[in-house]
């Protein structure tokens, strides 16, 4: 809202409290004076000395006697007469518009004085708090700047490495695909490595027994009969074939057995010819084995029974052949040296009958 300026009929806002074009204060609605009683007094008084100062000019003998009775006469009668009147024209001259003025001025610079005293300080202090406020707000804003920034780099590296995950995730899958295809070829290696080894084995079994390896027989025979053993039926054959090559119709007798010089054989005993053919080589067990055959002072029950212990334990097939071909003739059984266990069946039911029991008396002739 706007006010006019009394003194220079200036138009301005009336929230401030002087005139910008004449500084002079500015005054409200006018409103009845009230004077305290003492500011009445102060006036009177100066107005009263105004006056004497004027009647009076200089001090004489005629001037303090005229002074006194004028003293008697104003206190008596016309003192009360000029203060009423004092008192009415001061009254009177607060009203006019100068000495308003005059207030309004004086109220102006005494609130001027206060906004100065008290409400610029308060100012100051609040533009301050502002302006560390506008620098908090500034460093606030840096700050947010700053954590945006950072932030748009921690989302770009945080795009990057989703991107770097997915590209890893694709190489990783890669990788396992790799990983299982390898697999594949490694246990499909590891199955022809079994073959192989199965084959090899086979084959050094084989070879083995045809080289007068009773226990690689045995493992032909092991083999041959098991269904599981993937090359059962290879076995099998090959454990016939070896079978077979010891059971020619044409066989040669062994030859003598070369006793060493000073050795009378007839004298040995059976336990000492059991030892003589557990230390003796492989291509002369034949011999002794024919040559204990023919011993008559032995009981032919033992000797049937020393060469089923032969075929039982022995690790040399050409000592299981010469026993089993030995014992099969005396059995009358008709089968092959080395079909070993039919042999110790047969063996096995015969030497309990009355035949091959041990007599009381041995006699040479049996």
């Amino acid at each position: 809202m706007d006010r006019r300026c009394p003194h220079c009929d200036h138009v301005y806002d009336d929230r401030l409290i002087r005139c910008p074009q004449c500084k002079a204060a500015s005054s409200s609605e006018p409103r009845q004076p009230c004077l305290a009683p003492e500011d009445r007094t102060s006036i009177i008084r100066a107005l009263w000395r105004r006056q004497l100062t004027w009647l009076f000019g200089g001090f004489s003998i005629f001037g303090v006697i005229s002074w006194l009775l004028f003293l008697h006469w104003v206190s008596t009668t016309a003192l009360p007469q000029v203060q009423t009147k004092i008192v009415d024209r001061i009254n009177l001259e607060f009203q006019q518009e100068q000495i308003k003025r005059t207030i309004s001025d004086v109220a102006g610079g005494q609130a001027a004085a206060i906004i100065e005293r008290e409400v610029r300080p308060a100012l100051e202090h609040v533009q301050g708090e502002a302006a560390s406020a506008s620098r908090v707000i500034t460093e606030l804003q840096q700050r947010v700047q700053e954590q945006s920034a950072a932030v748009n780099v921690v989302a770009q590296q945080a795009a990057a490495a989703t991107q770097a995950a997915e590209g890893l995730r694709a190489k990783t899958t890669e990788v396992d695909s790799k990983v299982a295809q390898i697999d594949t070829a490694l246990a499909s290696a590891r199955m022809k490595l079994e073959e192989i080894d199965r084959s090899a084995a086979f084959t050094s079994a084989v070879l083995a027994a045809l080289s007068d390896d009773r226990r690689a027989y045995d493992q032909l025979e092991h083999w041959g009969t098991d269904p599981s053993y993937p090359l059962h039926d290879r076995a099998l054959a090959a454990w016939q074939m070896v079978m077979d090559s010891h059971a020619s119709v044409f066989v040669m007798e062994p030859a003598p057995v070369p006793w060493k010089e000073g050795v009378d054989p007839a004298k040995l005993t059976f336990d000492e010819l059991r030892q003589t053919y557990e230390h003796a080589p492989a291509w002369l067990k034949p011999s002794i084995l024919n040559y204990i055959w023919t011993r008559e002072d032995i009981p032919k029950r033992d000797r049937l029974q020393f060469m089923a212990d032969v075929m039982t334990n022995d690790a040399s097939l050409k000592g299981v052949d010469e026993a089993g071909r030995l014992l099969s003739s005396a059995l009358k059984a008709n089968l092959k040296p080395l079909a070993i266990k039919a042999l110790l069946d047969r063996w096995n039911d015969a030497k309990s009958s009355p035949e091959w029991q041990p007599s009381p008396a041995t006699s040479p002739s049996s």
